[in-house]
């Protein structure tokens, strides 16, 4: 199978943690072929200490190769990277789908206005308006979003941050359903829940379980987005 037979090419942080299955980055989530393509210069603490907007040509760049190597639509390995949706989907020759909070219009669409959309990020003082606006989510006057965060001395936070090379899916998955459950307390408004970060969809059925709610992620917008790109091909000779 050559590249261009790929529907998704996936940029990827320049990380080393172990990935579970479920995982943007296991290629065991999917269930069709993907390409996947390393943006060096993204390391962990060039996103979360410079800021995206200054990983914009890198990635931008790497959109280019991947589009030249025959994938027709891109995602990446990172939520944060929402903040760039506008400027990639401007500069690569295929369509762009940057992070899994530009659900947020759909799932609101889905809910109705009367309730609210839970968003768990991995950190809660690192998502700024800026990146709802750059997935069409504006924070100061329509958005219905209510925002939790992972503890920052937690385990997926030790796990991602020291690129843990074995990690516990059960602790994980705990602590993300107690975020889940405990927002979902203090909120009962919330309708639906949308995971930022890309490393907790292989924990979504525990906590779509944990809280009775639906979960949007990275996977569920790929799968979307990919339905798009390469259409079903129904068994009858004509329309």
């Amino acid at each position: 199978m050559s590249v261009s037979d790929i529907s998704i090419g996936i940029l990827m942080l320049n990380t080393s943690f172990q990935r579970l299955c479920g995982d943007i980055g296991h290629p065991d989530t999917w269930d069709f072929p993907v390409h996947y393509r390393v943006v060096d210069a993204a390391t962990q603490g060039a996103l979360f200490g410079q800021g995206a907007d200054r990983l914009l040509e890198p990635f931008a760049l790497a959109c280019e190769e991947l589009a030249a190597l025959g994938v027709k639509g891109i995602t990446t390995s990172c939520g944060f990277l929402a903040a760039l949706q506008p400027q990639l989907s401007a500069r690569s020759p295929v369509p762009v789908a940057t992070s899994a909070l530009m659900q947020i219009p759909m799932v609101q669409s889905l809910i109705g206005p009367a309730r609210r959309i839970g968003v768990i990020t991995v950190d809660a003082a690192a998502l700024t308006h800026a990146h709802f606006a750059g997935v069409g989510v504006d924070m100061n006057t329509t958005a219905n979003v209510q925002i939790a965060g992972l503890p920052v001395e937690g385990v997926i936070w030790r796990d991602l941050r020291g690129n843990a090379s074995t990690v516990d899916p059960q602790a994980q998955a705990e602590e993300l359903c107690a975020v889940g459950r405990a927002l979902v307390s203090a909120h009962p408004d919330i309708g639906a829940l949308v995971l930022e970060c890309t490393n907790l969809a292989p924990h979504a059925k525990a906590l779509q379980l944990a809280t009775g709610l639906p979960v949007f992620d990275i996977v569920t917008l790929v799968n979307w987005f990919r339905s798009a790109l390469v259409a079903r091909a129904w068994p009858h000779a004509s329309c």
